[in-house]
């Protein structure tokens, strides 16, 4: 049986700061980079949680909000143990990320499941990116002897998975239920008004092909409304051939 192997890297030799100042200096830069993509996401998530129509999206993208700002403060606490400034690099990976989920909501109509899973997927973009970067850097403080920083980065990193588990529960159930929703509404939009519409179709005299060109009209602006024009117009030629045959 194959062994399951972990995504996330692996240093095999122990160091210190003192005797690994490079190594060091890459962890360091490392976690100004994830300080600033944090402070980026609590300005960012409130957008994305004002742009989702699902109340469990919304809910979520809130939740993940406070525990942004939770996760903020212990960065904070890692500069400290460090012995360092807390200081912001600009990440510009996850400025990317976040013009990309901006991009999404701008193309995507209001209020629609396509907007929703265009949040999710956008979302689970930024889990994927801070879950790389948090397993990385706890084990790079693990290889470097600090525990304490490795303990809490480890702890943030349990936090963003997570997260990600839940944007894909809400994906597989949530959305896709808003997605039957659509369809099912118009489906019965179509059932109830343009069926008893052909039923007037159905009862009007041979040689009256004025009225059957209103009646028709009339169908059209009751099948767009609903917005399954394609449909409709299949059935109504299927079942009433004489209505585009008005010689």
């Amino acid at each position: 049986m194959k062994k399951e192997t972990s995504t996330e890297p692996k240093f095999a030799t122990k160091a210190s700061p003192k005797s690994e100042p490079a190594l060091m200096e890459l962890f360091l830069d490392g976690i100004k980079d994830i300080y600033w993509a944090e402070n980026h996401l609590v300005k960012t998530l409130p957008k994305m949680e004002k742009a989702a129509s699902s109340a469990k999206l919304k809910t979520a993208i809130a939740d993940h909000l406070e525990v942004t700002k939770t996760q903020v403060a212990r960065l904070e606490k890692v500069f400290e143990l460090l012995g360092e400034k807390a200081q912001a690099k600009k990440c510009d990976a996850m400025e990317g990320i976040s013009r990309e989920g901006e991009g999404i909501v701008e193309s995507t109509e209001e209020n629609t499941s396509t907007r929703d899973v265009g949040i999710i997927l956008a979302s689970q973009k930024v889990e994927h990116y801070e879950i790389a970067s948090y397993g990385g850097l706890n084990q790079l403080a693990i290889t470097l002897g600090l525990n304490d920083v490795a303990d809490l980065l480890a702890e943030t990193l349990a936090e963003e998975k997570e997260a990600d588990s839940l944007l894909t529960e809400i994906a597989e159930n949530e959305a896709f239920d808003f997605a039957k929703s659509d369809i099912s509404e118009y489906d019965n939009c179509n059932v109830v008004k343009v069926s008893s519409l052909i039923d007037v179709l159905n009862n009007i005299p041979t040689g009256e092909p004025l009225l059957k060109v209103v009646i028709l009209w009339n169908t059209l602006r009751v099948i767009t409304s609903c917005g399954m024009i394609l449909v409709q117009l299949n059935t109504i030629k299927i079942g009433h051939e004489e209505l585009f045959d008005l010689n």
